[in-house]
């Protein structure tokens, strides 16, 4: 029988401090935030920082091992950090899906 956890292909990375320039938002996002909740995200951010758990997703690399860096979830973390002057934040890189 086969050892589950060595042919289990390893799809996540855990969260890291990774610098927030190569990541940008994906074109299929419907997701929408209000003025007030984006300034709100934006207070946040800069009062408490940036909490691991709210991590960005990040496909980093398709079934073929190409360079996507596309962001899954967290976009307008992302998009606040960067008002704000955050070069870095927590990222969860995620490879291999087609």
């Amino acid at each position: 029988m086969a050892n589950p956890k060595k042919s289990a292909k390893k799809w996540f990375t855990e969260s890291k401090i990774l610098p927030l320039a190569p990541y940008v938002p994906n074109d299929w996002n419907m997701n929408e935030f209000s003025r007030d909740q984006l300034l709100s995200l934006k207070y946040g951010l800069r009062a408490d920082g940036w909490v691991p758990s709210q991590s960005l997703l990040v496909w980093a690399t398709d079934d073929k091992g190409k360079l996507k860096n596309i962001i899954i979830d967290g976009e307008h973390r992302h998009a606040m950090a960067g008002e704000i002057g955050m070069k870095q934040g927590p990222v969860v890189l995620a490879h291999g899906f087609t």
